[in-house]
């Protein structure tokens, strides 16, 4: 058994004075700004002259802004490794988890004990793959903002958010435990119900954490928080949770082909082997998965928050790895 994808994603105050570094003088335009970006991984919010409203938000163009984004976040990475490290934080705690869950549902013959573990294994996995997204966005936030981001700094913000991500965690669980409920009764209808509002609440995780995690504030605060930001969303979100979401699926195949290739290898050795290797691929996934897709929004997240307050929708005010992206176009 292992961690429950979230679906497609369904989406504390940092000062403004955190975007105060200043931006590197555009020598060669727009590719200027890109290659600083590049580089260094940080730079300031400078009017660009490039409005948001002459973004093309087609899905092409936002698959390629995603690519383009991917692209840079791994530069940036590689810059700083610490922005790596909750994916193999969570690695390293939904592998057991994972491992054991699947041996104490060997044991379990009673349908109610059957749910009751599931529910208390999903909410578990759900919460450390939430908890590492969390971690990752106050890693993100600093790193775009100031232009260096430690574990010890980012910590405080996810410890004051843990009881909302454990209610992002507990109703993911309930809702893949009903789906799974309602595969098992070839309840076809319900099914396609709950994946629906399965789909919709994983989208609104991870468009709602990074306001609960950067701002401090509590769940509801956070909902509507984002709400209001995404009502007037001068910077085409959607557009691009959709574009990450097709990018992810693309990963999801390669990676669980991958995952069964190492099942059946590794079985040669000892089934043992072969099913901790296949454990530790799909968790892999889900990892990287879920870093990307909360970088993604909390990119997003804080330049709609720039935009509100700049009262302009300007590309330049875009954290560097989105904004060198954006650019690209």
């Amino acid at each position: 058994f292992s961690a429950p994808a979230p679906a497609a994603p369904v989406y504390a105050a940092a000062p403004v004075a955190a975007f105060a570094a200043p931006a590197p003088a555009p020598a060669q335009g727009a590719q200027a700004a890109i290659s600083t970006a590049y580089i260094e991984g940080f730079s300031g919010p400078a009017a660009s002259g490039k409005s948001a409203a002459h973004l093309d938000h087609g899905l092409i163009a936002g698959v390629m802004r995603a690519l383009g984004f991917l692209k840079q976040m791994f530069a940036l990475a590689n810059q700083n490794k610490t922005l790596l490290k909750p994916i193999f934080l969570d690695l390293a705690l939904t592998t057991p988890v994972s491992i054991l869950l699947s041996i104490v549902l060997a044991f379990v013959w009673s349908p109610g004990a059957v749910y009751g573990v599931l529910i208390l294994g999903t909410t578990l996995l759900y919460f450390t793959d939430y908890a590492c997204n969390a971690l990752t966005a106050s890693l993100i936030h600093d790193q775009v903002t100031t232009g260096h981001a430690e574990i010890k700094t980012a910590i405080p913000r996810v410890t004051r958010s843990l009881g909302g991500v454990l209610m992002f965690a507990g109703v993911s669980a309930l809702l893949d435990v009903m789906s799974t409920y309602a595969r098992e009764r070839r309840d076809v209808l319900a099914r396609i119900l709950v994946d629906v509002v399965r789909r919709i609440w994983t989208t609104a995780t991870y468009v709602i954490m990074p306001a609960m995690v950067i701002e401090g504030i509590s769940f509801g605060d956070a909902f509507g928080r984002s709400k209001k930001l995404m009502a007037h969303d001068p910077t085409g979100v959607g557009a691009g949770i959709v574009a990450m979401s097709i990018c992810s699926y693309v990963v999801n195949v390669v990676v669980f082909f991958l995952a069964y290739l190492f099942l059946r290898l590794g079985s040669y050795i000892h089934p043992s082997v072969g099913a901790i290797l296949f454990f530790m691929m799909v968790n892999l996934y889900w990892s990287l998965s879920g870093w990307l897709k909360i970088s993604y929004s909390t990119c997003f997240y804080l330049w709609a928050r720039e935009c509100e307050k700049a009262g302009v929708e300007d590309v330049g005010l875009a954290p560097a790895p989105l904004r060198a992206a954006l650019l690209a176009d």
